[in-house]
């Protein structure tokens, strides 16, 4: 993902939870695999130029 946990928006940290919890719950693995076919990164740009925040978003 290239990018720093600092750089990860807090809400998306409820999306990996909530992922590892469904798989869990699924008795299945969670591998990143699947997690970016369900989810996938949005990158905001800040002011300067360089990346801000990152999202996940649903596809």
């Amino acid at each position: 993902m290239n990018l720093a946990p600092s750089q990860l928006h807090p809400n998306s940290m409820a999306f990996l939870r909530a992922f590892e919890l469904v798989c869990q719950y699924l008795e299945m693995e969670s591998i990143v695999s699947l997690f970016f076919r369900i989810f996938k990164l949005q990158r905001q740009p800040s002011k300067d130029g360089r990346h801000g925040w990152v999202s996940l978003k649903q596809q």
